[in-house]
């Protein structure tokens, strides 16, 4: 209702962390589903991430086991086809970006 009515283009959800991720994952899916019912195509969720990295990483896209770690930040954008080694199936992503890190937050 909200984003047909209010003709919004995202959501910012506090504290995401405290959701289980497969509940935010599955929130997330559905609100992007309905934002294409109005010809959003780019609908963003964005979240506050006070976490350790690792555990926050699981947050965006699908998510991967410690054991299927990418050896490279370059590995993991070339990996566009993969399909093993992901907690969740492509397009099931509980965040899109963060918009308050607290790990960058607090580097010096």
């Amino acid at each position: 209702m909200q984003i047909a009515m209010l003709d919004i283009d995202g959501f910012r959800v506090d504290k995401a962390l405290q959701t289980p991720v497969d509940a935010l994952a599955e929130w997330a899916t559905y609100q992007r589903d309905c934002a294409r019912q109005y010809g959003k195509e780019n609908f963003l969720i964005t979240g506050e991430v006070v976490g350790e990295l690792k555990f926050s990483s699981v947050f965006f896209g699908r998510g991967k086991s410690p054991d299927t770690y990418f050896d490279t930040q370059l590995d993991g954008q070339n990996a566009t086809g993969e399909t093993e080694g992901y907690i969740r199936e492509f397009g099931n992503n509980a965040l899109d970006s963060t918009n308050f890190h607290y790990p960058t937050y607090v580097s010096r």
